[in-house]
């Protein structure tokens, strides 16, 4: 049974570590978060590059190449930093951000003891005098399962990805040197690049802190409806930066208030909404977004509100 509970938190549906792994990271912000830094210095396209891609003509007006075939170079050098980017983020998505068994025998999150620590609960569980015992030593071996992995992820996030992404901006760097333009040109691309690396270094290390364990929040707080939006844009601009958001909405009483726990599932909702609306548009510039609030009350099985 002990076991059976340590497998819930990391299967159960809706509840389980891999439901937020798919709803909160996977499916949510950590491509946009760890691509906004690139996007912001144009080392980046939203939708596909080419030559008539809008970062594209960015640097055709910005920069005066020697030739039609020295821009041409340059762009193919562009995307490919760009492929070798967006790879590896989907690999750390679709790969490593998983729950290891033997369909994703590179996931980084561990759900299996070793036998040795696998004894030494079993122990404790029969040992147990009460219920809650029991449940609290269950809580103790996911936890230390869970702190042993996301300390693994850390490691790999800065091991791994950061120093990466830093090889590639070292490649595309040196890649530029063959490229005909002025020495105050090509400064200036390599001050993008400079930018880019930085800020994504600054980005993995507030990624990092998505995880980190930490304890149940014990002083529950509420935000009204309006604080809760401001709070959606926000986080969704941080991944989003290139994308400007105008939004307009219906009036709404200040008595809509939200708890801690309903405030996280609406970002989520608001966010996975806000980022299929840019996704499906073509990747545009800017979008117009009228919310319509309605406040519905349901009964659940027990009658209560």
């Amino acid at each position: 049974m002990g076991l059976e509970i340590i497998s819930n938190c990391y299967y159960k549906e809706n509840d389980g570590l891999d439901h937020f792994l798919s709803l909160r990271i996977r499916h949510g912000s950590l491509m946009g978060y760890l691509r906004a830094p690139m996007e912001k210095e144009h080392l980046l396209e939203q939708g596909l590059l080419n030559m008539d891609s809008p970062i594209s003509k960015n640097w055709k007006d910005k920069i005066e190449f020697y030739s039609a075939k020295d821009f041409e170079k340059f762009i193919t050098g562009l995307k490919l930093f760009q492929e070798k980017f967006d790879n590896l983020i989907e690999d750390l998505r679709a790969k490593y951000l998983q729950i290891r068994n033997v369909e994703r025998p590179d996931g980084l999150f561990t759900a299996k003891m070793a036998r040795v620590v696998l004894d030494a609960y079993h122990s404790e569980w029969e040992d147990a005098k009460t219920f809650d015992d029991f449940f609290l030593s269950c809580w103790d071996g996911f936890k230390s399962l869970l702190e042993n992995s996301l300390k693994n992820i850390r490691k790999f996030l800065d091991e791994d990805i950061l120093k990466e992404v830093n090889s590639y901006a070292d490649e595309f760097s040196l890649f530029i040197n063959d490229v005909g333009m002025k020495n105050a040109d090509r400064a200036i691309i390599n001050s993008a690049i400079t930018r880019g690396a930085t800020a994504f270094q600054e980005a993995i290390r507030l990624v990092k802190q998505w995880f980190t364990f930490v304890d149940e929040i014990k002083d529950n707080y509420e935000l009204e409806y309006t604080q809760v939006l401001e709070l959606v844009f926000k986080v969704f601009r941080n991944a989003r930066p290139s994308l400007n958001i105008e939004v307009s909405s219906n009036d709404v009483p200040n008595n809509y208030r939200f708890n801690t726990q309903s405030v996280s599932i609406l970002v989520d909702a608001f966010f996975i909404i806000l980022d299929n609306i840019y996704k499906h548009s073509g990747y545009i510039g800017s979008v117009k977004i009228e919310l319509i609030t309605k406040k519905y009350i349901r009964m659940n099985s027990s009658k209560l509100l």
